[in-house]
């Protein structure tokens, strides 16, 4: 026994972690070291890489499918505008019919499979729609049944709180979650944003049309009608010169900003539905 005031022997039975916690915590090390590469390469609206780590992180998605030529390209938000009575909601209703029938357009190059399609059809009602694909209302042409037309309730009863743009936008989201469906043809832009002209109007849209693309890894379709446009051109110059650059501010933010193509249909021909 020892005299009072000694420090006796401890014993000491050390326990050590697993070393699959130590695995744990050197990915969550990772993860942080990753996190603040991250923070670092973020220049607010801007994200700077290297272009051989863009190319890196580039070949780790899959390669992008065409849907309708080099027009339309998977996962790609698409703009397809043109003057009205050009033929934009029959070339838009083909590509769908091609799409949804995993066939491809004669003359233009189809990669991807069969695969349902939405198609919201903010201009024609019902009727509208079985006379333009049938013969006097008879012989109709027949769509594969993935082919699904969506158009507004007139019978729904709008909420109070948030408008209709917004219960608008809702109701998409529910139809893409519901169906399961990755491709989005959208006629027209018009229904989703009362003004889509102005540069300041159209890049909130464009930021709701990208984020719906990016969530669900959507291919999205869209159609615009460029009339509003044309019709400042028949005023003044300074109307003139005004539309023209807020058509170059738009451009640039749908191509270089946000990567949309953009398409153009001329008057020389109108496409229709291949029997």
């Amino acid at each position: 026994m020892g005299k009072e005031g000694d420090v006796g022997a401890v014993e000491v039975n050390p326990v050590f972690e697993p070393l699959s916690k130590a695995k744990m915590f050197l990915n969550h090390f990772h993860e942080l070291k990753d996190h603040a590469a991250k923070a670092k390469e973020n220049k607010g609206l801007f994200r700077v890489m290297p272009a051989n780590k863009w190319m890196e992180q580039a070949k780790n998605r899959p390669i992008p499918k065409m849907l309708f030529n080099e027009l339309w390209f998977e996962t790609e938000l698409c703009i397809l505008f043109a003057d009205t009575n050009l033929g934009k909601s029959i070339l838009a209703v083909q590509i769908g019919n091609s799409i949804s029938r995993g066939e491809p357009i004669p003359g233009f190059k189809f990669e991807a499979e069969k695969q349902p399609v939405l198609y919201f059809d903010f201009e024609l009602s019902d009727k509208q729609f079985e006379n333009r694909y049938s013969e006097n209302f008879e012989n109709h042409y027949i769509f594969d049944k993935v082919f699904l037309r969506v158009e507004i309730d007139p019978d729904t009863e709008i909420p109070e709180k948030g408008g209709f743009e917004n219960f608008l936008n809702q109701s998409l989201e529910q139809s893409i979650i519901e169906t399961g469906a990755k491709i989005l043809i959208i006629d027209n832009l018009t229904y989703l944003k009362n003004e889509t002209e102005r540069a300041k109007d159209a890049l909130p849209l464009m930021k709701y049309l990208k984020s719906l693309k990016s969530k669900y890894g959507l291919s999205i379709l869209a159609l615009h009608q460029k009339g509003t446009c044309q019709s400042l051109l028949q005023g003044t110059i300074y109307k003139a010169v005004r539309c023209l650059l807020i058509f170059v501010i738009v451009h640039l933010l749908l191509v270089k900003v946000f990567r949309i193509k953009i398409y153009a249909i001329s008057n020389k021909s109108k496409p229709g539905i291949q029997r």
